[in-house]
């Protein structure tokens, strides 16, 4: 995650170095130059910097992070798993670990009323592969069909694969 990044305002062209002590993945400021003032949402992780109006940006539903993977997540229930030629989750993981099944867990995007989005993630075995590796959540356990509601930065460990959910 990227310290600080040097922006261009897409509304006067102001030059602006914008300092991210808390390592988000993205930040509102607004442009120093005083005839301009415009609202900027400023994205660390894809380089991106547009105008953006709290009113009428919508939340964000978020990504996974897996390597070179990034998967971006809809709204309503997704189930997610290893990738292969008989795999069966909506959001199939391309990799060779043995330990993350076909089908280990859901997500939900739930828009609340405030137009904001709860990531809620949970974890799918059953009584018959209850010996699956548990979901694991920031190295804490879920048991068979919990439920939690992840935070930017949270880390899925999913068989041996860790994941990281990253909100936008």
């Amino acid at each position: 995650m990227l310290k600080s990044r040097n922006i261009t305002c897409p509304k006067c062209g102001a030059m602006i170095e914008v300092g991210n002590p808390n390592l988000v993945a993205v930040r509102d400021i607004n442009c120093p130059n005083p005839k301009c003032k415009a609202l900027l949402h400023v994205n660390f992780d894809e380089g991106e910097t547009v105008l953006a109006e709290k009113k009428d940006r919508k939340a964000s539903l978020g990504i996974l992070v897996c390597n070179s993977q990034r998967i971006a997540l809809q709204e309503g229930k997704s189930t997610i798993g290893r990738k292969d030629s008989k795999h069966t989750a909506s959001i199939g993981i391309e990799t060779t670990d043995k330990a993350m099944s076909r089908l280990h867990c859901q997500v939900e995007n739930i828009r609340l009323k405030s137009g904001k989005v709860k990531t809620v993630l949970s974890d799918l075995r059953t009584s018959e592969k209850i010996e699956q590796k548990p979901v694991m959540v920031n190295d804490e356990p879920l048991s068979a069909f919990d439920q939690i509601v992840l935070d930017d930065g949270d880390y899925i460990k999913l068989g041996d694969t860790v994941l990281r959910y990253r909100q936008q």
